[in-house]
């Protein structure tokens, strides 16, 4: 898993929201737990946009954002 910061900028404010990428083996797999997840109190969103992702939203205090790859598309990202 991966914790996405964002960097400082002085005298601005920081949005209050936290960033998680998952990375996983079979990203269909993920689907199965839609339920939980909504019962946690995600939005289910899909791919969103974004072919082989899925999607996950919470807000609340402080806003929750759940991306889900799996390792080859993650590579991808991390190496771009």
């Amino acid at each position: 898993m991966c914790i996405i910061l964002e960097v400082p900028i002085p005298n601005i404010k920081a949005k209050p929201v936290i960033d998680i990428m998952v990375e996983v083996t079979n990203i269909s797999e993920v689907d199965k737990f839609n339920s939980e997840m909504e019962q946690l109190g995600y939005e289910v969103m899909g791919e969103y946009g974004i072919p082989k992702r899925r999607f996950l939203l919470r807000v609340a205090i402080i806003e929750l954002i759940m991306f889900i790859f799996t390792k080859k598309v993650m590579k991808k990202l991390l190496v771009t």
